[in-house]
């Protein structure tokens, strides 16, 4: 009896682990969008919007552009010659008419290896308005567009800059929520315009914590009735 007792609890904290384990494991995109309308039906309303149209033309971003619950900073490689974010309205490189934010990343050495957005809240979702610069668009048959990667403790992913002259909607959706977006870049030089950035945030409680708290709770709950059964025998 004391044997079978001491298997049960083992069961069920290895259930308890391996819960947690597949909701890491099973983390991921679970939607990509090019409509920010389909993007918000899937996702939710936003809580989240930030159209960079604040004052200031030209305004470099060092140390990290904070705005409201969202810190925007690039991590620069030692011989960086641009900072990895100009807030700037430049006609040419114009995302929707007004102020946006320039991003510069890639494998050049005059651009930061990676861009990091941080939320100060769990989302589950992401999307915004981008354009290239350009005087970057070495592809305008659409071959080997640029890719940026993204990462996240939720998954990753990857989208194009579009290959032509024109603004376009990149959204994503998670199953489970995370803090922090980080993208990078293989191309050598991609240069684009960052606007009109939405966040949904994450619902609480999450559905995979009640799970692992309930399966803890079972483990408690069985272990003193166990030792109640044996003091009572």
């Amino acid at each position: 009896m004391k044997n079978d007792a001491y298997r049960w609890v083992l069961a069920i904290v290895a259930g308890v682990f391996a819960v947690t384990a597949n909701n890491s494991a099973d983390a991921a995109v679970i939607g990509t969008f090019n409509s920010r309308a389909a993007w918000e039906t899937a996702a939710g309303t936003p809580d989240f919007f930030e159209d960079f149209s604040g004052p200031g033309n030209l305004l470099p971003v060092s140390p990290p552009f904070v705005t409201g619950s969202l810190t925007i900073e690039g991590i620069s490689r030692p011989t960086t010659a641009f900072p990895s974010l100009v807030r700037s309205s430049i006609p040419a490189e114009s995302v929707d008419g007004t102020q946006h934010l320039l991003v510069r990343i890639g494998t050049t050495q005059s651009h930061d290896a990676s861009l990091i957005l941080t939320f100060d809240r769990p989302i589950t979702a992401i999307g915004f308005d981008l354009n290239p610069n350009p005087g970057t668009i070495h592809n305008p048959a659409g071959n080997n567009p640029n890719v940026i990667d993204f990462t996240t403790s939720a998954g990753g992913g990857s989208f194009n800059l579009p290959t032509t002259d024109v603004t376009e909607f990149r959204g994503f959706t998670f199953d489970m929520p995370f803090t922090s977006f980080t993208m990078t870049s293989n191309s050598f030089f991609p240069t684009w315009g960052l606007d009109n950035l939405a966040a949904v945030s994450s619902p609480v409680p999450e559905p995979s914590s009640i799970a692992v708290w309930s399966l803890l709770a079972l483990v408690v709950g069985g272990t003193g009735w166990y030792r109640r059964k044996r003091r009572a025998a």
